[in-house]
């Protein structure tokens, strides 16, 4: 069985390849941050655009799509695979329904080497808001916090962030960095 890593360094290899714009996400962005967390799965979130050319690129792997939209998760497509053993959840236009409104994420990328290899990863700063959206996430919500202690976030693209229509709460907490 290949490593969580090896198959990270497959799709992201093919994603690059075939010009499909990603970004990484989810507790592998918190680990890449240096958060202590657990990586189960590989979470990516991509723009519906790309959809047709990667379930092309991913004919060959046993995909599940998710059909019914998930009261939560009301994301354009959503894609699940295990790759030599290791479960992939492919995110395309990544939306999070709370309190009746939908909040989309537009595909926001920064690039990171990882494990000497160069990749698209998420911002942290989209992470901390969708954490705290997304029900029962608080506590990687509050990691990301302590992370900001240590290593500021980016207060350009959080004042960015307070220029969208988030929950009250959200724009308090976005504020209390900037």
């Amino acid at each position: 069985m290949k490593t969580l890593f090896e198959v990270l360094q497959k799709l992201v290899t093919l994603f690059d390849n075939h010009d499909v714009p990603y970004a990484i996400g989810g507790s592998l962005l918190l680990y890449q941050k240096g958060l202590d967390v657990e990586v189960h799965d590989i979470d990516i979130l991509l723009e519906d655009i790309s959809y047709p050319i990667v379930k092309s690129l991913l004919k060959n792997e046993q995909v599940t799509e998710k059909t019914i939209p998930h009261p939560t998760y009301p994301t354009a497509h959503f894609m699940e695979l295990v790759m030599d053993g290791i479960e992939v959840d492919l995110m395309f236009s990544f939306s999070i329904r709370y309190q009746n409104e939908i909040f989309s994420f537009p595909l926001e990328k920064e690039q990171h080497t990882f494990q000497d290899k160069p990749m698209s990863f998420s911002r942290i700063e989209d992470w901390y808001v969708m954490y705290q959206l997304m029900p029962g996430r608080e506590n990687k919500a509050a990691m990301i916090e302590q992370q900001f202690l240590k290593n500021p976030p980016d207060t350009n693209y959080l004042q960015l962030l307070m220029e969208r229509k988030y929950p009250q709460f959200i724009l308090q907490n976005l504020r209390k960095w900037c």
